[in-house]
C-alpha cells in the first residue's frame, strides 16, 4: 500500500553530534519498518500520506525534489553556529523545521559551554527562518514519533 501512494519528502540534515543514518535506523527498527540502506531512506505511511525520510550527506543536502529540511542540531553542542552552517545548505525554496535532539544532555556542565536552554533554541530557530521548532531525545524516546510528523500536516 505504501509503495502506490504520492510521496512527502523530507531530507533531514544534522550536525555533528547526531547519526542520521543510525536515527533513522533506530526508528525503523522500534516501529517495525524497513530502512533501505542503500537509498539512506525509510518510507513510512502517515493519515493516509506516504512519507519519506531521507538521511542527508555531502551529495544530497542541496535536493531540491523534497517538500520539507529537517534540521537535526543537538542542544548540547554550539547551537547557533551549527544551525548557521546547515542552514547555508539548504535549498532555499524549501521549507524547514529545527529539532533540538539530546536534551537529556541538559543536566550535564560542559567545559566551555552550556547546552542551549528550550525557549531561547525555539528563538534563534525561529530568527533563522525555521517553520516551527521541536525538541526530542534519540536516546530516550521523548517525542521522537510525534516529531516525525507533525510538522508535514
Amino acid at each position: 500500500m505504501v509503495a502506490t501512494l504520492p510521496a512527502i519528502r523530507c531530507l533531514i540534515l544534522g550536525d555533528d553530534q547526531i547519526d542520521l543514518t543510525m536515527m533513522l535506523q533506530k526508528y525503523a527498527k522500534m516501529s517495525g519498518l524497513e530502512y533501505d540502506n542503500k537509498n539512506n531512506e525509510l518510507a513510512t505511511a502517515f493519515r493516509g500520506e506516504k512519507c519519506v525520510f531521507i538521511a542527508g550527506n555531502q551529495e544530497n543536502r542541496t535536493r531540491q525534489d523534497v517538500h520539507v529540511q529537517m534540521m537535526c542540531i543537538s542542544v548540547a553542542s554550539q547551537f547557533d553556529a551549527n544551525l548557521q552552517n546547515i542552514k547555508a545548505s539548504l535549498c532555499s525554496e524549501v521549507p524547514f523545521v529545527v529539532v533540538g535532539m539530546e536534551i537529556e544532555k541538559r543536566t550535564e556542565k560542559f567545559d566551555e559551554f552550556m547546552p542551549m536552554p528550550e525557549n531561547e533554541a525555539k528563538k534563534r530557530a525561529h530568527l533563522q527562518g525555521a517553520n516551527t521548532y521541536v525538541e526530542c531525545s534519540e536516546r530516550t524516546g521523548v517525542s521522537s514519533k510525534f516529531i516525525c510528523f507533525f510538522f508535514l500536516f
